[in-house]
């Protein structure tokens, strides 16, 4: 068990870099099938409650109904998605307050996405602690690490084939990093979109590091501060995952399997990488093992 608390000194120096924006106590956001985009708004919420010590109401807009399967094979709906992890975020000392709204018609957000946050900075201090406004994280939920065990997930098997790059490899590609990995002498499991999100937790949770495309289930492993390995050709994975390793190459290059050759040298600066994030993390959300 751990008793959470807040280094002042911390956030007051992190609170003179937000944007004016981010002092809002109402963010609307544009929700859609997938996990990524409301954990993605559930840490800016969380987070910003914890820094202001004021309740932030988000009102999440899904263009669909309540029980709206995205493809008929799905195990479950993403609101019960939405509600088994939600269960998950750290709530002590914040206060947010939830409103869904099933079948919007707000067409204005839904062209832009979000009202009442933005990703930009223009504080009188640097965020020097490189602390976005998107990092929060989940309580343990009492799974050890299994060492050598990496998860991976990949876009093969989306229901739709995503933007090109979340298209590192194709699924040959896929199939020989998972082996370059495994004859390294790595576990590999895999799990995709239709995995259920319990078997997730579990997977990603005793995991020793992750593999993966920019999307899916990065905010599961970037909330239990796990080592990742993010493969993309965007800058946007620096805000969604910047304490993870990074491949990125230009849209006009495509990925190497080199990169894979020597794992346990990439797994090692994966974990160094998500260590200096967690201590300057520590410096604003500090822990104390009870």
């Amino acid at each position: 068990m751990k008793q959470y608390f807040r280094n002042e000194k911390a956030i007051n120096y992190l609170i003179n870099s937000w944007h004016p924006d981010n002092f809002k106590d109402t963010i609307n956001f544009k929700c859609t099938p997938g996990v990524g985009d409301f954990m993605y708004i559930l840490s800016v919420a969380y987070q910003r409650s914890f820094i202001l010590q004021k309740p932030i109401t988000v009102n999440l807009h899904w263009f669909h109904s309540k029980d709206f399967l995205y493809h008929f094979e799905d195990p479950e709906t993403i609101i019960e998605r939405f509600e088994y992890i939600n269960n998950f975020y750290v709530k002590d000392l914040t206060e947010v307050n939830i409103v869904h709204h099933f079948n919007s018609d707000d067409t204005l957000l839904y062209y832009n996405r979000y009202d009442g946050y933005t990703r930009s900075r223009s504080g009188t201090e640097k965020n020097r602690l490189k602390i976005k406004y998107n990092q929060w994280e989940f309580r343990e939920p009492g799974s050890e690490t299994v060492p050598g065990k990496i998860v991976m997930w990949t876009q093969v098997n989306n229901a739709e084939v995503p933007r090109l790059f979340k298209r590192p490899f194709l699924k040959e590609e896929w199939r020989q990093v998972k082996e370059l990995i495994e004859l390294q002498g790595y576990d590999v499991t895999e799990i995709d979109y239709r995995t259920p999100v319990s078997e997730v937790l579990y997977h990603i949770s005793t995991c020793e590091c992750t593999v993966s495309y920019e999307g899916m289930w990065h905010y599961v492993a970037k909330n239990l501060h796990k080592p990742m390995i993010v493969l993309t050709q965007d800058n946007i994975t620096k805000v969604h995952t910047p304490q993870a390793l990074i491949y990125q190459v230009r849209k006009v290059e495509k990925h190497n399997m080199r990169f894979f050759h020597n794992f346990s040298r990439r797994l090692q600066r994966a974990k160094d990488f998500n260590a200096e994030n967690l201590k300057n993390w520590r410096r604003v959300l500090s822990v104390k093992e009870l």
